[in-house]
């Protein structure tokens, strides 16, 4: 199981990215968290299967004007679900 964090870039506040990476996140089984970035840009944890959480990224890439996407592994404990953080 990895745990990843993906700052993206663009078009990505004000037109449902985060609703829809939930929504994305869940159906793969991946559990994590998604929120605004007071910079304009929107951060993502997802932790899961490493093909599951590929998937969810190149989905956004495909649905959203991403610029720029940041990925880094990290050290986390087991998450539970995956939620919006507001």
């Amino acid at each position: 199981m990895k745990t990843i964090q993906v700052i993206f870039s663009g078009n990505v506040q004000g037109v449902g990215f985060r609703f829809f990476t939930r929504e994305k996140a869940i159906f793969l089984n991946l559990k994590g968290n998604v929120q605004n970035l007071a910079n304009s840009k929107v951060k993502a944890i997802f932790q899961g299967r490493k093909q599951d959480i590929e998937k969810v990224i190149v989905e956004l890439q495909q649905n959203f004007l991403i610029n720029k996407i940041e990925v880094s592994e990290i050290l986390e404990k087991e998450l539970k679900d995956f939620r919006i953080i507001l």
